[in-house]
């Protein structure tokens, strides 16, 4: 099957390279290095030339958003979920600009609780996903993918039901415990509630 980008997944691409934008406006405000990772106490721990952590991630995220638009691609009942296609092309455009955006405040000092920036990206994250999963039909690239679920549409529908409800409540429940800075519970939360509907396409009938 010939494997094309189409105009949305050309536009995603360079939106996610526009979060390159905000880095050079700010360039000459920014010390030479920057922070570009954190430890669960909200302490960078890696640090990267202010050119390479303006350029690097941006380019980065916008080849992984084109491989991955070239995956589906290849798979026409992904196109029978346009509006949740739709939404996962974008995720990646929107994950630059959160990342540069936090990179930037803390080097300029306007951002010091980074953790909880993460955890309200990851909580609105799962609050969408959640909400798109049950309008998801059956594919190979967009879903919970288990055995049970891409040979039983019956399967993938109620997994798809239940993960709607379960990662749009988490999502809500997992953002105060971000906020109190609790990283490792809050983490382990969010694999639970990723994995209940994993299990559950397992067990249901």
């Amino acid at each position: 099957m010939k494997k094309m980008l189409t105009k949305t997944d050309i536009f995603a691409a360079i939106l996610t390279l526009c979060a390159i934008i905000p880095g050079f406006v700010m360039y000459n405000k920014l010390p030479e290095k920057v922070a570009t990772h954190f430890n669960f106490s909200n302490e960078p721990d890696s640090y990267m030339p202010k050119l390479a952590a303006i350029v690097v991630i941006p380019v980065f995220l916008a080849v992984l958003e084109i491989i991955c638009c070239l995956i589906t691609s290849t798979d026409k009942r992904t196109e029978n979920s346009r509006k949740a296609n739709t939404m996962v092309r974008f995720i990646i455009p929107v994950l630059a600009f959160v990342m540069e955006g936090m990179i930037i405040l803390y080097a300029l000092e306007k951002l010091t609780n980074v953790g909880a920036v993460a955890g309200l990206f990851i909580s609105v994250f799962l609050i969408v996903i959640g909400n798109y999963m049950p309008k998801t039909r059956q594919n190979k690239f967009l879903g919970i993918k288990t055995p049970r679920t891409l040979s039983d549409e019956r399967i993938w529908d109620k997994t798809h039901r239940l993960a709607g409800f379960v990662w749009t409540i988490g999502g809500i429940a997992i953002l105060p415990v971000f906020l109190l800075g609790l990283y490792v519970p809050a983490l382990i939360l969010m694999f639970v509630i990723i994995m209940i509907p994993v299990v559950y396409s397992f067990a249901v009938k």
